[in-house]
């Protein structure tokens, strides 16, 4: 017998192998009902779509999706009208195509802020993401700051160091101590 099972003992194991079994039993018994159940909502559900389908279509599935993409890549969200002298706004680009006019204004409006945002976000990430620092010592902590100047190779121990020395002067009014 193995080491990790000498605890329990050698006659329970019928017993423990039997509730074992029955235990795995159960469950198989028991997904075998929620699959059938699943089945059978599913049927339903489907019977009620193919009654009474959904009013809009999916925007993800569309063309006006893509179609809108493209027009936003172009800047047709940031052009100016040339009625108003103002930036166009979004029933002014709903009117333009008729793929658009398969959904609402309001969904089509907010499927225009929606790709705007996530636009921005990309290019922020991009922007700022990968931005390397121009001057790592206008964001460093002052004691780093002052090791650097030194100009000293230490080892992290030495300027762990010489860090917690630093902190404690400061904190009983020493001030820099060379």
């Amino acid at each position: 017998m193995r080491p990790e099972f000498a605890e329990y003992g050698k006659n329970r194991f019928g017993p423990n192998l039997r509730n074992l079994q029955s235990a795995i039993a159960r469950d198989y018994n028991r997904m075998a009902k929620d699959c059938a159940y699943f089945g059978n909502d599913m049927s339903v559900l489907l019977e009620q779509r193919k009654e009474n389908p959904p009013v809009e279509r999916s925007w993800h599935t569309s063309e006006a999706k893509t179609l809108l993409e493209e027009d936003i890549t172009n800047g047709i969200h940031l052009s100016i009208d040339q009625e108003t002298g103002k930036k166009i706004e979004p029933k002014a680009i709903y009117r333009l195509r008729p793929e658009y006019r398969e959904f609402t204004l309001k969904v089509f409006r907010n499927h225009i802020y929606q790709e705007v945002k996530r636009r921005e976000k990309i290019e922020s990430k991009h922007r700022f993401g990968k931005k390397k620092l121009r001057n790592p010592a206008a964001v460093a902590h002052p004691h780093l700051v002052a090791l650097a100047q030194l100009g000293e190779e230490k080892t992290k121990e030495s300027v762990a160091k010489k860090i917690a020395l630093r902190i404690q002067n400061k904190k009983k009014g020493r001030g820099k101590q060379a």
